[in-house]
């Protein structure tokens, strides 16, 4: 695993989130103003939580994200945070009636990244598939007029 130390790697450990993509949000944030307090909020491939914790600061104690990823996390989130060990494309059951129970959502965002191959062309193919499952989670779950925001690898 590369191990970045720029100084997007340094910022984000000085301000206590545990990845710098962090930053991608916050730009596309102030550019679109995608959160506002109270909102409820769906974050697919959270872990390491960047993204959830910048959520939580902006939603504030009246709103909330769940959050989840197949990986865990060792991120102490605050307690708007609900963070689950999920398959996104195998929803259980439990999990999907959490969606039910919880949303529909304000936004959903995803920062799900693929395991790369080294190959361009696999590697787009494979994140293009994660965020056709996103949208498809969306679709289902995000309140009408709601905001969708998700990556995708660029070949």
């Amino acid at each position: 695993m590369k191990t970045y130390r720029d100084h997007y790697f340094l910022k984000a450990k000085r301000e206590n989130y545990p990845a710098r993509s962090v930053y991608k949000l916050k730009e596309m944030d102030a550019r679109f103003r995608l959160l506002k307090a109270g909102m409820k909020v769906l974050d697919l491939g959270a872990a390491p939580g960047s993204w959830s914790l910048y959520a939580a600061e902006r939603v504030g104690p009246r709103g909330l994200v769940l959050a989840c990823d197949l990986q865990s996390t060792e991120t102490a989130f605050p307690a708007n945070v609900t963070f689950l060990r999920e398959n996104v494309f195998e929803r259980t059951p439990e999990f999907e009636a959490l969606l039910d129970e919880t949303g529909p959502f304000d936004l959903v965002m995803s920062d799900m990244a693929p395991r790369t191959t080294g190959t361009k062309f696999t590697d787009q193919a494979r994140s293009l598939e994660l965020c056709l499952e996103a949208v498809a989670v969306a679709d289902r779950w995000l309140k009408p007029g709601g905001r969708f925001v998700a990556k995708i690898f660029m070949g």
